[in-house]
């Protein structure tokens, strides 16, 4: 039986692919929600503040993108 995100939840690469499918689904929202936790999971995970940020500023929200 293949892990799942419902039994390992704080799976970084996990959320992250989750996150991937969400943007591509035009949810941007919950995939800025499943990135949210992997930048505590992982040290110095630039790479998703930065998706985040380019998340927040597609759906308009300047501000919140830069923060």
């Amino acid at each position: 039986m293949k892990p799942s995100s419902q039994s390992c939840p704080w799976n970084p690469d996990f959320r992250e692919l989750r996150a991937t499918a969400y943007e591509r689904m035009g949810e941007l929202r919950k995939a800025i929600s499943d990135l949210k936790p992997t930048t505590m999971l992982r040290l110095d995970n630039t790479q998703a503040y930065l998706k985040m940020s380019v998340l927040w500023y597609s759906l308009g929200d300047v501000q919140q993108s830069l923060e």
